[in-house]
């Protein structure tokens, strides 16, 4: 796969849609860059997959929303995709991520779709290449804190099925070159009863951003990005 799937996918993130439905990958004879497991009713993966090594891109859809059927992946499924730089998964119920995933140096584009996530997602701060991580409709209670170590993360979609209750102080204020943020309706900026939360006036530190969707309980807390770097400012959807 060349940079320019990876091009391809940035860019149909940034209109919103990242489920990726007219990419469908088959590897047939082990020397593809892509896997794509298009199951419906499924409770566990494949023991092996013998997967190339050069593998670039995973996916793996449902075409539903996600059900209570708990999707089981083993601790060490991702050992032998070093090279994975896109994994996409939709509509999956997961109680936890693998560990492995702390083995993917290259990785990318991380999309969790439409999924339902358990509360430790810390691993995701293992990815240091990250560019693009989404949360689109996802059952996300809780954004963990370790997203403030993805210094190259460019996209981070939070437009959750049900808005995650706590988004940790310091989560925009730390990251660097954000350029598109999506965060969906979040009411609770302000809430003194949320002394953890993150604060809106945490997105005035975005000087890269240029493209930011959100929702906030009231006016006066849009008046706290008194210093909200507009320069770059193309798109924006504040509601």
């Amino acid at each position: 796969m060349h940079d320019g799937v990876r091009d391809v996918v940035i860019s149909i993130a940034s209109f919103g849609d990242h489920r990726l439905k007219q990419l469908q990958f088959v590897n047939e004879d082990k020397s593809g860059t892509a896997i794509s497991l298009n199951f419906n009713e499924f409770d566990k993966l494949p023991a092996d997959l013998n997967s190339p090594k050069n593998l670039q891109l995973f996916q793996l859809p449902r075409i539903s929303r996600f059900s209570e059927d708990t999707l089981n992946m083993r601790d060490n499924f991702f050992e032998g995709m070093k090279e994975l730089r896109v994994i996409h998964m939709t509509a999956l119920s997961l109680n936890l991520l693998p560990s492995s995933l702390c083995f993917l140096s290259s990785l990318c584009i991380l999309c969790l779709d439409g999924c339902s996530l358990g509360t430790d997602l810390s691993i995701i701060g293992s990815l240091k290449q990250l560019e693009v991580l989404s949360f689109f409709h996802s059952d996300l209670d809780e954004l963990p804190g370790e997203i403030r170590e993805l210094r190259k993360l460019k996209l981070l979609d939070l437009r959750c099925y049900f808005s995650p209750r706590t988004i940790p102080s310091g989560v925009f204020s730390e990251l660097t070159n954000p350029e598109e943020l999506y965060i969906g309706a979040f009411s609770d900026w302000e809430e003194a009863g949320y002394p953890g939360n993150a604060r809106i006036r945490e997105l005035n530190s975005l000087y890269s951003l240029k493209i930011l969707q959100m929702c906030a309980s009231s006016c006066d807390v849009i008046c706290e990005l008194t210093e909200f770097p507009f320069e770059k400012l193309i798109k924006f959807d504040i509601l």
